[in-house]
């Protein structure tokens, strides 16, 4: 009886665990740049993405951002992109982000929330200047490219004013004193103007 025992015993340690045992394999992310720039274009997310709680994890604009604010921080590593590189990296990551942008259509209106693999570019570009985390460097670019892509008509306000509020806010008041702006985009500045503390004062 004791040889059966053991010999069971055996038996169900060398085979395979059932498959409903087993839980679904993680993929090591894959942080590498031409990832992060092939999952914004729609490449399969799984090559970069982590499982949390046992749900997929949207990365590829974080670690976009990561990448141009030279992220240091703790998590640094395989499964989060960063570090140090050089102007010329970063200069040619952004370019490959403002391509990305330049490939979809134009925005038809402030309102036009655009083709959603541009929006991650952009949202990208535009925080990657953040300037409020010890574990980043601001990117000294975003302010150019972002303004590029917006007077080319593929970038909002909202992202200008997200790269720089102060520069981007005195930007959208200059068209407004200059009446360069529709009713309609006047009264958002002014909304945006007000949203971010700036007074507008006119003489009579």
């Amino acid at each position: 009886m004791r040889h059966t025992t053991m010999g069971l015993l055996l038996v169900a340690l060398l085979l395979p665990p059932t498959l409903e045992a087993q839980e679904p394999p993680v993929p090591v992310a894959d942080t590498s740049l031409q990832t992060i720039l092939a999952v914004i274009r729609g490449a399969d997310p799984t090559m970069l993405h982590k499982r949390r709680g046992g749900k997929w994890t949207s990365l590829e604009t974080w670690f976009a951002t990561d990448v141009l604010s030279q992220y240091t921080g703790p998590e640094l590593g395989s499964d989060r992109p960063g570090g140090l590189r050089s102007q010329a990296e970063l200069d040619a990551f952004a370019e490959e982000l403002v391509a990305i942008v330049l490939s979809t259509t134009p925005l038809e209106s402030w309102g036009d929330r655009g083709d959603p693999m541009a929006e991650k570019a952009l949202i990208a570009l535009a925080f990657s200047s953040n300037r409020d985390r010890a574990d980043r460097i601001p990117y000294s670019g975003a302010w150019d490219v972002v303004f590029r892509l917006y007077e080319a008509g593929f970038a909002r306000p909202d992202h200008l004013i997200a790269v720089d509020p102060t520069r981007g806010i005195e930007h959208m008041l200059g068209l407004f004193v200059d009446r360069q702006l529709t009713q309609l985009q006047a009264c958002q500045v002014l909304r945006m103007a007000y949203k971010h503390g700036k007074v507008i004062a006119k003489d009579d």
